[in-house]
């Protein structure tokens, strides 16, 4: 006598039965959805934004392809022959590449005094041979390294102007520069290379500290 017993068991004999596995079914389609969810941040964490145009401003939703202007995972590219201005002081992104692979020529960051630009990993200054990227803090602005990332050197400069550079992360390396402002916040250690000076003012808040190796040197205006 063949009949169903129970939900998920039928009965094949007098006393034998056998199990139905009725939990397959949903944990295949859990299995889908969990691919679907981390093939979805996948794609948020690797989002490109491209600067396009001449002399463009960030906050524009139109200097960027594609259209919008770009949130914090996003991965910043500003191609040769194209400046960008960061005019708005809630700028934020994952990385900046200025001209690491676009063609020979320079492409420009530059800033708008009183502007903000927090960035989470590095901001590269170049490529190879004459594939320039220049990082312009002329008119001030404060480009601030919430990551343990910070300014990468390749065929390009770095002008401090009356900028800040901020590192305001966690354990973080400061990068040998010579920097107009340098200001430390958050919280953790940042270890200060060899090489390092600042024109004006390091200033130290939060529950952040700074050391350097002993033996070496910087060179520091004022210290706050």
């Amino acid at each position: 006598m063949n009949s169903w017993q129970n939900f998920g068991v039928v009965k094949t004999t007098e006393n034998q039965f056998k199990k139905i596995s009725l939990m397959k079914a949903p944990k295949f389609l859990g299995a889908i959805l969990l691919w679907m969810g981390v093939m979805l941040i996948s794609q948020v964490s690797l989002a490109q934004k491209t600067a396009t145009g001449t002399n463009v401003n960030w906050s524009s939703a139109s200097s960027w392809t594609p259209s919008g202007v770009p949130a914090a995972t996003d991965a910043v590219t500003i191609p040769n022959g194209v400046t960008v201005t960061v005019d708005v002081t809630n700028a934020v992104c994952a990385s900046v590449a200025i001209n690491i692979n676009s063609g020979n020529g320079t492409g420009t960051l530059q800033f708008n005094s009183g502007s903000i630009l927090t960035c989470s990993g590095a901001v590269t200054l170049g490529g190879t041979g004459q594939k320039v990227g220049n990082l312009t803090m002329t008119n001030g602005g404060t480009l601030k390294f919430s990551g343990s990332s910070s300014l990468v050197s390749g065929a390009g400069t770095f002008t401090p102007g009356t900028g800040t550079i901020e590192y305001s992360g966690s354990a973080q390396t400061v990068s040998a520069r010579a920097y107009n402002n340098l200001a430390f916040s958050g919280s953790g250690a940042k270890t200060i290379a060899s090489g390092t000076s600042v024109t004006r003012l390091l200033s130290i808040s939060g529950t952040a500290t700074a050391s350097i190796s002993a033996g070496l040197n910087i060179s520091v205006d004022s210290l706050q």
